[in-house]
């Protein structure tokens, strides 16, 4: 399932959204454990919000994502 929110307050934008789930089954060929993925996002592994008890992944983030966190922490703060 993939989710756009209005982030205006924010922003000024919309975000594009994905179910944690749904992304992983995209993104793994094996099932990746559900508390592995919740401990990626809120590690800040996995670009992801929480809203209620579900995590959704930021797509737009994820493009943007290099894959090594060093330099994303760089690209972001620059």
């Amino acid at each position: 399932m993939t989710v756009i929110i209005n982030n205006e307050q924010t922003t000024g934008s919309f975000m594009k959204l994905q179910k944690l789930k749904d992304w992983a089954d995209d993104h793994f060929e094996t099932k990746v454990p559900a508390r592995t993925l919740q401990s990626w996002c809120e590690n800040g592994h996995i670009p992801a919000r929480k809203m209620g008890k579900f995590w959704f992944v930021d797509l737009e983030a994820m493009k943007s994502s290099t894959g090594n966190e060093l330099a994303d922490q760089i690209l972001r703060a620059g």
